[in-house]
């Protein structure tokens, strides 16, 4: 008979799946925390505002905003068919960019651009064409011209100008 004398009496290691079950549970509840806080920045979460402004139960309005309360998108649907007809971006909570379908198809034929918030040129491109169909320019957010390529072959075929109260002053011929 032999006798084994034991000195240590600290119990026999883990099995490693052991361990790799502590650090799963942790990745779990980590990635939950941080699906949980997403978004979360000095205490307020991101958040968006919709409405119904026709009343049929559908959201015809949606705004995206910010932790501190500014937009960040923002879509309508004017006619009502359930799809996005107008869309704006906000840098800080000042209109950057904005997109609109204007014959409700479904495709964005409209781009505006804005400086500090106001629009300072609108571009219409039919579907397919490479080429804009007119671009509008505004100053201050009023329309002063509309260029104009019905034809278009990418060439301006008239300027069109406009008063403050959008009454055509002029045409400039451009071929």
């Amino acid at each position: 008979m032999e006798i084994v004398q034991v000195d240590d009496l600290s119990p026999a290691p883990e099995s490693p799946r052991a361990g790799s079950l502590f650090w799963r549970v942790f990745v779990i509840v980590a990635a939950l925390m941080s699906l949980l806080f997403y978004g979360m920045r000095d205490g307020k979460r991101d958040s968006a505002v919709e409405a119904d402004r026709n009343g049929d139960g559908k959201t015809d309005a949606r705004q995206e905003i910010d932790s501190k309360g500014r937009a960040t998108l923002s879509f309508e649907d004017n006619n009502h068919d359930g799809r996005w007809d107008v869309r704006y971006e906000f840098l800080n909570g000042i209109p950057v960019r904005g997109e609109r379908d204007l014959d409700f198809d479904g495709n964005f034929d409209a781009k505006m651009d804005f400086a500090h918030g106001v629009i300072v040129t609108e571009t219409v491109r039919t579907p397919g064409s490479p080429h804009p169909l007119f671009r509008h320019e505004y100053r201050h957010g009023v329309l002063q011209a509309t260029w104009s390529d019905p034809d278009l072959d990418g060439a301006w075929n008239e300027r069109i100008e406009y008063d403050a109260l959008g009454v055509e002053t002029g045409r400039i011929p451009l071929r």
